[in-house]
């Protein structure tokens, strides 16, 4: 009962200080970008796809290739391609959102057939909101004058929706930006499809262009994983934090994760970190004589683990600022540790320190209000008729 009330208390003020820092987010930040700096050889590049290269979304691609609405540059009319990622068309560092800034290449188009067309960037916004679009701009003189922008969550080409349109009037790249915060539907999505259409060529004349480069979408974070710490005895339930764990089994650590949802914001998750202890995997000692030299507080290398017997009971439990030891008939308590859930020894008796309680044969209570808050495991030594240890779980309130 005082444990569900403590966790439910703790689980209260693990949900107040998500949603603090959810409001309390910093400026956007570029979570995914393409340079156009890591294309080897890039004298024509014909509207295929490139991946993103800054961020950690594996699947963020640009497509120039017929597919989720974008077009494919490669049409021609004469022997002229379409021509992107020209080998001389030098970028800018205008924008870059990496360390070291490189002017390196930059997404070219130039071709008159190249009016109307449109590429589309695809890339999960998991975790984020506040969107918008970065990118670097310039086109020649004779150039394509006018950016349409819209966005589509299943890429499918009557999908789109108009964002904006946009003039371009840089002659020398600059960086320009399209705020996305009110599309908030694009907000903590697997995938989302924002398509840019190039239009109004000033001049049918090859030599017609616009570049890109840098181009980058930002968002806030709605919070780092929120870490949680729990131990159990294998083949126990979990229902702690909002987890509803059934029966779980094993020896080790397992990690298990679950979002937090909220319907002013996007989601938020929590990772619980579980070690699960397997009583029954440990061969008991055939003997009193145990190996185990750690000090408290000291390191885990020599833990004995014993499996756990129904011999003795301590109470109450979960427990306060005492503990009880009950001693069935024919069992002698030799002596007993203490570990917490991360496996240090905090409490111990040895021979010259076990006074009345060294060869117990009788119930016996002892003193924990030192102890933290938390999960530790008892473990006893004694002798009996095949029975020289066991280890018993108990709460400190």
């Amino acid at each position: 009962m005082y444990k569900k009330q403590i966790k439910a208390a703790l689980f209260s003020a693990l949900l107040a200080l998500l949603l603090t820092n959810a409001v309390a987010q910093s400026t956007p930040e570029p979570f995914v970008a393409w340079t156009f700096d890591a294309v080897e050889t890039p004298q024509y590049w014909y509207g295929t796809s490139y991946m993103a290269n800054f961020g950690n979304f594996p699947n963020a691609v640009l497509y120039a290739n017929g597919n989720y609405g974008s077009s494919q540059f490669a049409t021609v009319t004469t022997n002229n391609y379409a021509q992107m990622l020209k080998n001389d068309w030098l970028g800018t560092e205008l924008g870059d959102p990496r360390p070291e800034a490189f002017d390196g290449y930059c997404l070219g188009f130039k071709h008159p057939n190249a009016a109307g067309r449109s590429f589309v960037l695809a890339c999960p916004t998991t975790l984020y909101h506040n969107l918008s679009l970065r990118y670097a701009v310039t086109r020649s003189a004779t150039g394509f004058k006018k950016m349409k922008f819209a966005w589509s969550l299943t890429g499918a080409y009557s999908s789109y929706q108009t964002i904006a349109t946009k003039p371009c009037d840089a002659l020398d790249f600059e960086v320009q930006e399209l705020n996305l915060e009110n599309l908030t539907a694009l907000e903590d999505q697997p995938i989302i499809y924002i398509r840019i259409t190039i239009d109004s060529i000033g001049s049918t004349a090859y030599q017609g262009n616009i570049k890109f480069d840098n181009i980058c979408l930002l968002g806030s974070k709605c919070m780092d994983t929120l870490h949680v710490q729990d131990t159990i005895i294998s083949g126990e339930n979990y229902y702690d934090y909002g987890f509803f764990l059934q029966n779980i089994t094993g020896d080790g650590d397992y990690i298990y994760n679950r979002r937090v949802r909220f319907t002013d914001r996007c989601d938020s998750l929590y990772q619980l970190h579980l070690h699960v202890t397997d009583t029954t995997a440990h061969v008991i000692p055939t003997d009193t004589t145990t190996t185990d030299t750690t000090e408290v507080g000291g390191d885990t290398t020599s833990i004995p683990l014993w499996i756990s017997q129904p011999l003795i009971q301590v109470y109450p439990n979960p427990a306060y600022d005492h503990l009880t030891i009950t001693v069935p008939d024919g069992l002698t308590i030799d002596g007993f540790s203490i570990y917490n859930s991360i496996g240090i020894k905090v409490f111990t008796t040895v021979t010259k320190t076990l006074g009345a309680f060294y060869m117990c044969e009788d119930d016996f209570s002892f003193s924990i209000q030192d102890l933290e808050p938390g999960i530790y495991f008892l473990h006893w030594h004694g002798h009996a008729t095949g029975h020289t240890g066991g280890v018993i779980k108990f709460v400190k309130l």
